[in-house]
């Protein structure tokens, strides 16, 4: 019986070293693939990590894009204030004189000379005299023909003895 156990494990021996071979070349295998693996994760760690610091300047280069963007919506809302406050309120106060000056010159006459006659140089029947005295005692006739705008102004001279 002993003859035969020792058979038996001289026979089992080989088997048992074949299979822990597999199991060495099994695990070797296994540590590589987990070598791999690691070694991605690694690479995807550095990835990520740039792309987080690419980010975080894109962050702040748009927090001071947005920083500008605020100051310039509040000079524009300053500018519009101060508009509301002060030039609109000035415009229309120049608008208010300006109707009165416009109230008052409609309500004077409108005459530029003394007399009319007709304007046959250019064929207006409507035109204005007026007469200038010089100090020197001569005096001279103005003329100004117009038919809604003013269109031809002329002068003639006459002295006084």
């Amino acid at each position: 019986m002993r003859k035969a156990l020792l058979v038996m494990a001289l026979l089992a021996t080989p088997a048992v070293a074949q299979e822990s071979g597999r199991e060495a070349r099994d695990m070797s295998l296994l540590m590589s693939r987990y070598e791999q693996a690691l070694g991605k994760l690694q690479n995807q760690n550095t990835q990520l990590q740039s792309s987080i610091r690419e980010l975080q300047r894109q962050n702040r280069e748009l927090a001071d894009a947005v920083k500008v963007a605020n100051d310039r919506a509040q000079g524009v809302a300053d500018a519009m204030q101060r508009l509301e406050n002060t030039d609109v309120m000035n415009v229309q106060a120049g608008q208010k004189q300006l109707a009165q000056r416009m109230e008052q010159v409609e309500n004077r006459p409108v005459a530029w000379g003394d007399g009319q006659r007709d304007c046959k140089e250019i064929g207006i029947k409507h035109q204005q005299l007026k007469v200038t005295v010089k100090p020197d005692g001569s005096q001279g006739v103005r003329y100004l023909c117009f038919d809604g705008k003013v269109l031809h102004l002329g002068s003639e001279l006459y002295t006084l003895e």
